[in-house]
């Protein structure tokens, strides 16, 4: 009686998942904002993300202690840089985007300011919300709301899927960055001024690229299309 009255009484994720997944993409993107102004480390998104998963989820719901492992385990892993160049997000029509040179490279005698397209810094800062919330989207927006059971074996075959399309995003992206970033590509990285762009580039647009095999995985093998949808819903609010 007590159980029953418990989780009736408190916030159930599985009746407010929008709300849910929103304040959770929230939460990370404001984590990583931290992380970018100060920290060396995903520490403070893992953090944030423990208190939220707290909150939301008692021992009695569906918590399990190995996929919480997991979760931070794979944050602590995201060291990628931005690589967005957010300053790329110009106005169509009125004001053109720039790609521009950080303290470091300016400190070194590297600055550089380059006029590029408009869209594309909305471009690449869309590639680093698929890309740094890609495997653990999978955690939150999928996991703890599909009423799915999944065997070890679907976890191992994710995981070797996502490393498999990691390795192939990044042959893949090292094609497609100098169509979709030419002027930084030939101007900056080839002529040796800076390649922390690049680099930033290639990783964010890889680890994008690598989540897709997995999703295909669950949406086709398992039939898990519920999970596919938040997992997305995640990584592009984020």
């Amino acid at each position: 009686m007590t159980t029953t009255q418990t989780q009736s009484s408190a916030f159930n994720p599985k009746e407010n998942k929008l709300l849910t997944i929103l304040m959770g993409a929230l939460l990370w993107g404001f984590a990583w904002q931290i992380r970018g102004n100060g920290t060396s480390d995903p520490s403070v998104v893992i953090l944030l993300f423990l208190l939220f998963l707290s909150i939301h989820y008692s021992p009695r719901q569906k918590f399990n202690l190995i996929v919480f492992a997991l979760a931070v385990f794979v944050f602590g892993l995201m060291r990628t840089g931005w690589g967005t160049f957010v300053g790329q997000a110009g106005i169509p029509g009125l004001y053109p985007g720039h790609v521009v040179s950080d303290a470091a490279e300016n400190a070194r005698g590297a600055g550089f300011d380059l006029v590029v397209p408009w869209w594309r810094g909305y471009f690449w800062l869309f590639v680093v919300g698929l890309s740094w919330a890609s495997f653990p989207s999978l955690i939150f927006g999928g996991y703890f709301f599909t009423t799915f059971k999944y065997a070890l074996k679907n976890l191992v075959a994710g995981v070797i899927l996502f490393i498999a399309g990691r390795y192939i995003g990044g042959y893949v992206a090292e094609l497609l960055i100098p169509v979709l970033a030419p002027e930084y590509y030939q101007e900056i990285f080839l002529t040796g001024i800076s390649r922390r762009g690049y680099l930033s580039m290639r990783g964010n647009l890889a680890t994008a690229l690598a989540v897709i095999p997995v999703l295909l995985y669950i949406y086709f093998e398992i039939k898990d299309r519920g999970f596919v949808k938040r997992a997305i819903g995640v990584m592009v609010i984020f």
